[in-house]
């Protein structure tokens, strides 16, 4: 397994690989094709097999299990613990206990508020999460120990964990931030490089948007 150099300040090995407990929030950001959500799965899935992990995968909209980040997960458990993860009523569950949650924000705020047993929530594309959400969600995830982790592209400036994490001067405490983008990408995918180089050459302003994160 290739693991994307940028995260390693995220990952302690104490007692087992675990997050980082110096940092509450960990955002990691950039340009598509970045392998961000595949690095956070892996690093993910190799926590869940270490100890016992209660894991919280977040979303604004998830119409269904098939708009979640589960198949992605499966995937890499296949791969890291081959197994050792099997899936329950849209969970994963590890021969541990760990264990592997998901919703959607927008339509469960009144459920979302259950959730503060969790070592871990993982909001992917946090771009598009609201004020709202991010009202609710923060403070629910308050068992001793936990963290969140954010990834997303830059959509709009005026997204809440955007102004909040990137743009703010006076960030969140604990906060670690990662941006990567395609050319991080340790499993580079050439067709999408191809495009981003062309975009580079045509339209550099968009590159710098889309492919670069800015």
């Amino acid at each position: 397994m290739k693991f994307n150099h940028h995260f390693k300040d995220w990952l302690v090995n104490e007692n087992g690989v675990r997050l980082n407990p110096k940092y509450r929030f960990l955002l990691a950001y950039g340009g598509r094709g970045s392998g961000k959500s595949h690095a956070i799965a892996e690093l993910l899935i190799l926590i869940a097999t270490q100890r016992k992990t209660q894991i919280l995968c977040c979303r604004e909209f998830q119409n269904s299990i098939d708009d979640s980040v589960m198949s992605l997960l499966m995937e890499k458990a296949d791969k890291i613990a081959p197994t050792f993860f099997h899936t329950v009523n849209n969970k994963i569950i590890g021969k541990n206990g760990s264990t592997f949650a998901f919703i959607g924000l927008a339509r469960n705020l009144g459920s979302v508020k259950s959730k503060e047993g969790y070592d871990i929530a993982w909001v992917e594309e946090a771009q598009y999460i609201s004020y709202k959400a991010w009202e609710v969600l923060d403070p629910t995830i308050r068992k001793e120990g936990s963290q969140i982790i954010l990834s997303m592209n830059r959509d709009s400036e005026d997204a809440v964990i955007d102004k909040s994490f990137i743009q703010s001067a006076d960030k969140p405490p604990r906060t670690s931030i990662v941006n990567v983008n395609y050319v991080d990408n340790p499993y580079p995918i050439e067709q999408l490089k191809e495009l981003a180089e062309h975009c580079k050459r045509v339209a550099f302003p968009s590159y710098q948007h889309i492919w670069m994160g800015a």
